[in-house]
């Protein structure tokens, strides 16, 4: 059959305009609309928008309890490093360790 003879598939009292490559089905001029240089239906364009989605998505999902896990441990490290520069800073800044180093004039 002719696209001038089909009615759309939604709406039988209009004529059909166009054709769904993914579906197959005539649609009317409401019903079918132009998605990246492609002609869909509405129902094929929700569908290939949702794969657009899912596909977007970060390949890594980290499980709430790793993630929790991971901020712990970056928590305690930061807490370490600022303990062990402290350490290190006492070390120098003692009077002490200062009168052993000779400066020179």
């Amino acid at each position: 059959m002719e696209l001038n003879q089909q009615r759309c598939i939604n709406h039988e009292q209009r004529d059909a305009v166009g054709r769904c490559p993914e579906c197959k089905n005539f649609f009317c001029m409401e019903c079918i609309t132009e998605y990246e240089t492609r002609i869909l239906c509405t129902a094929c364009l929700k569908k290939e928008i949702s794969q657009e989605k899912a596909a977007k998505r970060p390949g890594i999902n980290i499980d709430p309890f790793l993630q929790a896990v991971q901020i712990v441990f970056g928590i305690c490290f930061l807490i370490a490093s600022f303990w062990i520069m402290g350490q290190c800073l006492q070390i120098v800044l003692d009077p002490e360790y200062q009168s052993e180093i000779k400066f020179e004039d």
